[in-house]
């Protein structure tokens, strides 16, 4: 910014208030803006740092600068000392101007100045500049005009003197200290300070020291200077640090530098008669108190401390800081606590040293629980799963368990029995499924309510719910709350109507829209199966699922961090509601230090709150992998849509009545392409239908939903999958959609691909460029080597087992080091698990006959209809 001439203004001044108004004219009496002549004119004013901190100031009308009453003396000082090229004085600025060389000249001496202070000043500016510069400055201003300052006998020093008894005042003495060390101090007396030898300077310290701190000002202006414990610890903790370093002698107590803030405690204290479990209820059966450090408070006590807002409290010889705020924060806990009772989460987050209150104001003071014995070893039994008591399985399980799936079993009815919600993660293929079956059987006959369970689940796994309780808890009473055809408000006879079922199966999606069914009754135990589909704590799906009433809660997934914690935290949220504190307070305490941050002491502090609740294990697990087979195949039942339901109906009844009418060869040529028609529809509808790419939706294809889903998952475990199909459209569509939802590249190789192309394919998938391999049945079923894999999907089926095993070959074979995982999609009541129940119980037909889809063609009408009808 270029400089403004000097001599081109005029400088005014006016009085404001105890301010001091600073403007300028040009040579015609003009208004000048501050930000033409600012720089200029504070160039040597070192105390607004050359005008830098000055901001522009409406007066009447008039644009200016105003300055404090100091600022203006110095600004006066500055243009007189420093600028060579003065502006103009107005009349009343010339005025200022003297008044301020006037009072630099009487800081001569002491004495002098004293003399100003007593003068009848008309200016308030000028009172103010003269107290200013007599209690505040004057060390700097005398040192500034190079004058010694006067040197005095006697140091003046602040003493404070220990109350001799509880609750009684801290006296404030000062004390004036002879430089000559064979002379005594002495106590200083107002009344007899003119008599001192050095009385003035000993007054204008005093006077000093008053007018810095303004807590010894109150003080010492009574007859009886004292402090009480909240008025000394305000001094200490706010003042005396300005006052040691504008050279006041202090004689502080001895305590002061070494003081500790004292650890306030609720304690509880768990009875030792006890012996009853922890349940979600909130405990009642605990001793509270509140302590300080060691020190258990009576109520008196902590009534007293409490309503005297006491900062310093002797505690066994000992001086120590108690905050009062936080004081009246643990009576507030105390109280609640008492009310409420203790939950498990409270408890367990204190023995995991992870500090939880009820309230966000008490997030400073801490709940010590003292646990007896039984309660001691439930607690602990939960940080080491494998260490729990092995139960017995239910004689309504149909099935046996592995070693770790027995010990989920253990682990979720230790949580039920304990009332904690649990989340089995284990990795996929690892049997989460059976686990929970396993649960429901075994709480369905350790349980003597007549509440049903409920399982929520996405729409695609009701039906592998359906076969896999079918196969392992055939006695169970299962439910399928879903279709068109499900109870509702309007057509349930009977308001305890679903308590004839152990177990109702829903999706998340009608637990949303059907709150009325829901919501309104308990449920003995809600488990949801892949669990991140509440991972957004703010959708409707979410919040309808976490106002269901039940007294347990489990939830499956393989998956229970996707992208980000707070997922985790929803997930959390429904199984123990309160457990990770709110979802502000969880993105404060983990969220930001782990996944901004990278903290990893706050990660692991993050695993330790969640071992007792989140139980995973995986495929790497050495004890794991020595219970696995080397490969596991696993047949995944989808159901159909509406859309497919209808299409798959309508297709088969009107080409049964079409073949009515044909024989031989015509008859044959359309079942076969029925057949044809029918596995691409349940593949997607658009396949059948012949529409364009951009009706291809997942949504519109639940085993696309669950082939998405599954490659979700195998992606997060880093590893890799192939996908096999008979159809080429099928393959262009799973390149396609897979590419977009998956934002990855994916292969597909089929028959219309030159040798070296497909060499190029497979070497870049075993060589780790891509994740995803797409092959048609017929090209890629036989002589590839595609080790890199260890998933296989058989998105639709062949009629021959060999050809499928050959395919799945691709990737159990010799040099294959990782579990192989194959899943098999069949859609629900169609002609895919109809074929699949055949090759699989052998009955109808021998393994040789079922060799291709031609001995279809022979079925007689009303075998055919059997066979292609949707049920």
């Amino acid at each position: 910014m270029l400089m403004f001439d000097l001599f081109e203004l005029t400088l005014h001044i006016e009085e404001y208030e105890d301010k001091l108004f600073v403007y300028c004219t040009d040579r015609n009496q003009k208004l000048l803006q501050p930000t033409k002549w600012k720089n200029s004119l504070f160039l040597w004013h070192s105390s607004s740092y050359y005008g830098t901190t000055l901001s522009p100031f409406e007066l009447d009308s008039k644009s200016g600068i105003l300055l404090s009453a100091w600022d203006g003396f110095t600004f006066f000082l500055s243009i007189e000392k420093g600028h060579l090229l003065k502006p103009t004085f107005s009349k009343e600025a010339r005025e200022y101007l003297d008044k301020a060389l006037k009072l630099k000249e009487n800081l001569l001496t002491v004495d002098t100045l004293k003399q100003s202070l007593l003068e009848n000043n008309d200016s308030t500016w000028e009172k103010n500049v003269l107290e200013f510069l007599f209690l505040n400055h004057t060390y700097q201003l005398l040192e500034e005009a190079n004058i010694p300052y006067p040197q005095s006998d006697y140091t003046v020093s602040v003493r404070f003197e220990e109350p001799l008894s509880e609750g009684s005042v801290w006296e404030i003495q000062l004390v004036a200290i002879p430089t000559d060390s064979d002379q005594d101090p002495f106590l200083i007396r107002d009344e007899m300070i003119h008599e001192y030898k050095n009385g003035k300077t000993i007054l204008y310290e005093v006077q000093r020291i008053k007018h810095l701190s303004p807590t010894l000002r109150n003080a010492l202006s009574g007859k009886l200077p004292t402090l009480s414990d909240e008025e000394l610890w305000n001094f200490l903790t706010k003042e005396s640090n300005e006052l040691l370093q504008k050279g006041v002698h202090m004689q502080l107590p001895s305590w002061w530098k070494e003081i500790k803030k004292g650890q306030i405690q609720v304690q509880a204290v768990h009875e030792d008669n006890q012996t009853s479990a922890f349940g979600i209820e909130a405990l009642t059966n605990f001793k509270w108190s509140v302590s300080i450090d060691s020190h258990t408070l009576t109520e008196k006590e902590l009534n007293e401390l409490i309503k005297k807002k006491k900062q310093l409290l002797k505690l066994d010889g000992q001086w120590i800081h108690v905050d009062s705020m936080l004081i009246k924060k643990a009576k507030k806990l105390l109280k609640e606590a008492q009310q409420r009772g203790v939950s498990i989460y409270q408890v367990l987050r204190a023995h995991l040293n992870q500090p939880f209150s009820f309230d966000s104001d008490c997030n400073n003071v801490s709940i010590e629980y003292h646990l007896n014995s039984y309660s001691q070893s439930i607690v602990s039994q939960l940080k080491q799963a494998h260490t729990l008591p092995s139960i017995r399985l239910s004689s309504a399980f149909n099935g046996r368990l592995r070693q770790y799936q027995q010990v989920g079993l253990n682990w979720l009815l230790h949580l039920r029995k304990i009332g904690l919600g649990g989340l089995l993660a284990d990795d996929m293929g690892l049997g989460k499924t059976i686990q929970l079956i396993s649960y429901f059987t075994k709480a369905n006959e350790l349980s003597s309510a007549q509440k049903p369970f409920l399982l929520i689940c996405p729409t695609s796994l009701i039906g592998n719910w359906e076969k896999e309780l079918d196969k392992f808890a055939p006695y169970l009473k299962v439910y399928t709350h879903y279709g068109r055809n499900r109870l509702s408000a309007e057509n349930t006879t009977s308001p305890d109507e679903a308590s004839a079922y152990d177990l109702i199966i829903t999706t998340y999606q009608l637990v949303a829209q059907e709150p009325e069914l829901f919501q309104t009754r308990a449920w003995d135990t809600i488990c949801l199966d892949e669990a991140q589909h509440i991972k957004n704590p703010h959708t409707k799906q979410a919040k309808a699922v976490k106002k269901l009433n039940t007294t347990h809660r489990f939830a499956l997934t393989g998956t229970p961090i996707e992208n980000r914690l707070t997922e985790l935290w929803s997930i959390v949220d429904f199984l123990n509601p309160g457990y990770l504190d709110s979802l502000e307070r969880f993105k404060k305490e983990f969220v930001i230090p782990i996944e901004k941050e990278q903290n990893l002491k706050k990660a692991e502090q993050l695993k330790a709150l969640l071992s007792p609740i989140l139980l995973r294990r995986t495929k790497l697990d050495k004890k794991i992998a020595l219970d696995l087979p080397d490969k596991q195949e696993e047949k995944v039942h989808i159901e159909l849509t509406a859309e497919q339901k209808v299409l798959y109906e309508e297709l088969v009844h009107s080409t049964l009545n079409s073949l009515k009418e044909q024989k031989g060869i015509e008859r044959s040529g359309q079942v076969l392409q029925l057949l044809t028609k029918l596995k691409l529809l349940c593949n997607h509808p658009a396949l059948l239908l012949k529409e364009p790419i951009n009706k291809q939706t997942i949504t519109r294809s639940p085993k696309l939903e669950k082939t998405v889903e599954l490659l979700k998952q195998i992606k997060l475990q880093n590893e890799s999958c192939l996908i096999f199909t008979q159809y080429l459209e099928t393959g262009n569509m799973l390149k396609r959609i897979l590419k977009r939802a998956l934002k990855e590249d994916v292969l597909f190789l089929h028959g219309g691909l030159s040798k070296a192309e497909r060499d190029d394919m497979v070497a870049s998938f075993q060589s780790g460029q891509h994740s995803i391999f797409i092959l048609s049945l017929r090209s890629g079923g036989v002589g590839l080597n595609l080790t890199a894999a260890n998933h296989v999907i058989h998105f639709d089926r062949w009629w021959n087992p060999a050809v499928e095993n050959q395919a799945t070959d691709r990737v159990y074979r010799i040099g294959q080091q990782k579990f192989v995982h194959i899943h098999k999609l069949l859609s629900l009541g169609t002609i895919e698990e109809k074929i699949d129940d055949m090759m699989t119980k052998k009955y109808a037909l021998s393994e040789q006959l079922v060799q291709n889809d031609k001995w279809i063609t022979e079925l007689s009408q009303q075998e055919l209809q059997e066979l292609l009808q949707y049920n």
